[in-house]
């Protein structure tokens, strides 16, 4: 059975095939199902660039712009999302984290820096070439005092990174966007370089060591802008690389990676939002479809929005892996 490939705003590659595309737009496989009314306003909440599950309906949202990272509840039936509690981050004088990415790591959260060279100033600020960590409870709850990591040794050992470490995000510069834990191992998203025409993913040990790279072809201009564990495998959302190219109005765009090969399935690509999506949670099965909730810099609040995934035909012939069951 011939497979349906996902329509984009340009010439574009995916699993190393050419696809022509037409106007960008949404082709019915990624569906709004609720937006969420957010009760308060929270720390960077028009710049919100990361978000993690913590507890049943519990979530820890950070923003990019220096703020305190934020402890949000749902509740879905009144379908509302309502701050609990602020947690205070490290402090850098003038300068900030620029948190872009976020993960759950046992019972610690973890809140990544660009690791990247600030797109005002174009300087090189020490504190975005960080990682903070610090435990929770069962309830998601802050229950300890947080502690500092960076991830740069393994951009600097990356043969992918380590040409545009400490470069400006316009000249392909490395960004940090994407954080997942999976297999005991960190999975460092790339929102650049965009290698190749490919996206680029690192496998991080616990203590920051390169394990391994990942070069995922997807077209020119693609960058991770988050990385999602699921059974099997990733929910990758992916976007421009960068905003100063010809490629910046890529549209943001939801795909399933298995983890184990270069292959990227298309899933489709995010319709009504409003700012840049930078943030994805996945909330389980519903109705045999995924559903994830999905967060943007730049819209109200964050304008929180649950969509749903449904199934396509792999290239195999089958369901994508999320669908399948397995």
């Amino acid at each position: 059975m011939k497979t349906t490939i996902l329509r984009l705003a340009s010439v574009a590659v995916f699993g190393g095939a050419v696809v022509n595309a037409a106007p960008p737009g949404n082709d019915g496989n990624v569906r709004p199902v609720q937006r969420l009314k957010v009760l308060e306003r929270y720390p960077d909440s028009t710049d919100v660039s990361g978000a993690v599950m913590v507890a049943p309906n519990r979530l820890v949202v950070v923003g990019d712009e220096g703020g305190d990272a934020s402890l949000m509840e749902i509740d879905w039936a009144a379908g509302t999302l309502g701050l609990i509690d602020t947690i205070p981050l490290p402090k850098y004088g003038a300068t900030e984290l620029d948190a872009e990415a976020i993960a759950l790591v046992d019972r610690e959260v973890v809140i990544a820096g660009s690791h990247g060279i600030s797109r005002k100033s174009e300087e090189y600020q020490p504190s975005r070439y960080r990682a903070v960590r610090f435990p929770i409870g069962a309830d998601g709850t802050m229950a300890g005092a947080a502690s500092v990591f960076t991830f740069s040794e393994a951009l600097k050992a990356s043969p992918a990174t380590a040409p545009f470490y400490r470069e400006k995000l316009k000249a392909n510069g490395v960004n940090i966007e994407g954080l997942a834990w999976a297999n005991n191992r960190f999975y460092v998203g790339m929102r650049s370089p965009n290698v190749g025409d490919s996206l680029v993913i690192l496998e991080v040990a616990r203590d920051g060591s390169l394990c391994k790279t990942w070069k995922l072809p997807i077209g020119p201009g693609f960058g991770v802008r988050a990385i999602e564990p699921v059974e099997d495998g990733f929910l990758i959302l992916a976007g421009g690389s960068s905003p100063d190219s010809e490629h910046a109005l890529r549209p943001a765009t939801v795909f399933h990676w298995d983890g184990r090969g270069t292959y990227i399935e298309p899933i489709g690509i995010l319709a009504g939002v409003v700012g840049k999506p930078e943030a994805l949670v996945s909330l389980g099965m519903a109705d045999g479809c995924h559903e994830v909730l999905v967060f943007s810099d730049g819209g109200k609040k964050g304008g929180p929005k649950k969509y749903r995934l449904l199934p396509r035909l792999h290239r195999g012939g089958g369901k994508t892996g999320i669908f399948s069951g397995k």
